[in-house]
Parts: C-alpha cells; sequence; structure tokens
C-alpha cells in the first residue's frame, strides 16, 4: 500500500557462494541398430545384440536402476533415389543409457560394448549427483548475506535484529516467506582420457547457490 512506512527498518541482501568439487558420475548413452530387407531379421538381431549388452553391464555389476533402455523398435528404412523416397529395409534399433559412480568401469563398459554387441557409444558426461558441494555452498550463500546485512546495519548504526524472510530465487515467491533451502545447478566438464584409456573426470565443477535474507534492524 503506497505511503505505508514500516516500524522499524528492514534490510535486504543477496549471498553468493561457489564451491569447487569433481564429478562424481559418468552417463554412457549405448545403441545397437540393424538394417535388413526382412523386419524380423533386424529385429533378432538387435535382440541378440541387446542381449550381450545387459549380460555385460550384469558382469559389470551395474544395477537395475541405473539403466535406462528405450527398447527394441522397427521401422521402415528409406534412401533418397534422385527424385523420390524409397524404402531400402527395415531398421531396428535400441537405446541404453547407463551412469555410472566408478571411473575405472567406463573404458571397459565401452570398449566391451563395441567388442562384443557392436554398439555405438556416446559419451561419456560427467556430472555432480551427490548434494554435499551443493549444501556447503547454500550453507555458505546464507552465511553471506547474514554478514552483509550486519556490515549494513553496523554503518548505519543499527543492531541486526532476527531474520525476517529467506527466499530461494527461481521459486517464483515474493510475498511470502520461503523455506531454507536453495537449489544449484550443476555444470560438467568432459572427459579427458588417461594413458591406460580409462576415462576420468577432467578438472571440477562449480556448485554456484544464491540466497536472498531479509533482516530487521532495530
Amino acid at each position: 500500500m503506497m505511503g505505508r512506512v514500516s516500524e522499524r527498518p528492514r534490510v535486504t541482501v543477496k549471498g553468493e557462494a561457489s564451491v569447487r568439487t569433481r564429478p562424481d558420475e559418468a552417463r554412457v548413452q549405448l545403441e545397437v541398430f540393424k538394417v535388413d530387407r526382412h523386419s524380423e531379421d533386424a529385429h533378432a538381431d538387435v535382440a541378440r545384440r541387446s542381449q550381450a549388452l545387459d549380460v555385460l553391464l550384469d558382469e559389470l555389476e551395474i544395477p537395475r536402476e541405473r539403466r535406462t533402455t528405450t527398447g527394441v523398435s522397427v521401422r521402415p528404412e528409406h534412401s533418397w533415389s534422385g527424385s523420390r523416397w524409397e524404402r531400402k529395409g527395415w531398421r531396428a534399433s535400441n537405446g541404453l543409457v547407463v551412469r555410472l559412480e566408478d571411473a575405472a568401469v567406463v573404458g571397459r563398459l565401452v570398449a566391451d560394448a563395441v567388442d562384443r554387441a557392436e554398439a555405438t557409444v556416446g559419451g561419456p558426461w560427467w556430472s555432480v549427483s551427490r548434494h554435499t558441494a551443493r549444501t556447503e555452498a547454500c550453507s555458505e550463500a546464507a552465511r553471506q548475506a547474514r554478514r552483509k546485512a550486519g556490515a549494513y546495519a553496523q554503518a548505519l548504526e543499527l543492531r541486526l535484529g532476527e531474520v525476517l524472510e529467506i527466499r530461494e530465487p527461481g521459486t517464483g515467491l515474493k510475498d511470502q516467506p520461503a523455506p531454507s533451502a536453495f537449489a544449484a545447478p550443476m555444470v560438467a566438464t568432459p572427459a579427458a582420457m588417461t594413458r591406460s584409456g580409462e576415462p576420468t573426470p577432467r578438472g571440477s565443477t562449480s556448485t554456484p547457490a544464491r540466497s536472498t535474507c531479509s533482516a530487521r534492524s532495530r
């Protein structure tokens, strides 16, 4: 409401923090496909190679919950003849995404998937999966906001009172208090290959967090 005056001064500050950490999860994409004149033959070939991938993943002790598959599908395969599209056969395919925590397993998975199932490989792509670094960044952002609020109060010869509100940017909450939790987006660096052929995370990632705090001064 216009002209309304707060009973006591209020200071609103924003804290930001970034924590460096190494990626701890790799994502590998595998695909097997076959183009054949007969849909049954294409399907049977992909099903056989998909089974070989399942056997490999079981040997590597990769849990089922860390595998995502599209399932075997079959569709017509066409090619451009110069004047029109012509069907050249049937294409069967199956896609699989595997999430790994052990970097030592990535190299064997990639090599054996190509060797034993003639799979096409994408990745690995590295990311941060654990919440430890995120929580640390959120805590530091809140502490920074508190220090800034204290500096404003001291400069104005006021005493910093209780925290009135903690707001998480991006939640869309403008007029209502938000829980003291903060989201932290992840940015992962690409993988590098060591001399032994094992992919390893390169460098580290920044885990940022921001907080907006309001406090009343006395």
